[in-house]
């Protein structure tokens, strides 16, 4: 059984389209988890408005809601995961394909965007990809099997979100369209290269 979780923070611009996309694709709306990172606009009520289910995240951040999201699939009974950020920067046609991939989908698929927006994104993707065969890990769309949660994942972006022993082999790379916004919910380019590569190094140190 699949579950969607769509980690948002102040998105009430975008939330919406995605949340319809879902619907008119044919998810049923007991399956969608909108991931609240403690927004300040509209999002909540938004998403409570088109009946899916809301989740108050504990703390503000991408990888508290992914792992709160994660956290209730498990709770429910889910079996599948699919994650689709609540920007709109993923197309439509993506996210109907990774509805609609095969029952012979690889454990872990990822969503591979043209570019990087930044070089700290390039170079986490580039030592996942070299090590675990993820070419983006950064990607805002991912669908796989719930044995991959990291229940204990503690470090930003969901760098540690999956049980890497599970990588390499049974990962398929999948080539996505997105819409590119220049602005960020994430912070100034500088500041976010050194937490990108920060974090990294948390990851390889622990490894």
């Amino acid at each position: 059984m699949l579950g969607v979780v769509i980690p948002a923070r102040n998105e009430e611009k975008n939330i919406g389209s995605v949340i319809s996309a879902l619907l008119s694709m044919g998810t049923l709306r007991k399956d969608i988890f909108l991931i609240d990172s403690l927004s300040t606009d509209k999002t909540a009520s938004i998403a409570k408005s088109l009946n899916i289910n809301v989740v108050s995240a504990k703390k503000i951040g991408y990888q508290a809601a992914l792992s709160d999201g994660l956290e209730a699939l498990v709770e429910n009974g889910y079996s599948e995961f699919l994650i689709v950020d609540g920007d709109d920067e993923i197309s439509h046609n993506a996210i109907k394909f990774f509805l609609n991939i095969s029952q012979y989908h690889s454990k872990l698929n990822v969503g591979v965007r043209p570019r990087a927006k930044r070089f700290g994104e390039t170079l986490v993707n580039y030592f996942f990809y070299y090590r675990y065969g993820v070419k983006d890990i950064l990607c805002g769309i991912k669908r796989g099997s719930l044995e991959l949660f990291n229940p204990n994942n503690s470090l930003e972006y969901g760098l540690d979100l999956f049980h890497n022993t599970f990588f390499l082999d049974q990962v398929s790379n999948i080539p996505i369209e997105v819409t590119l916004r220049d602005e960020s919910r994430l912070g100034g380019t500088f500041a976010v290269n050194i937490d990108l590569i920060k974090n990294l190094a948390k990851f390889i140190i622990r490894k």
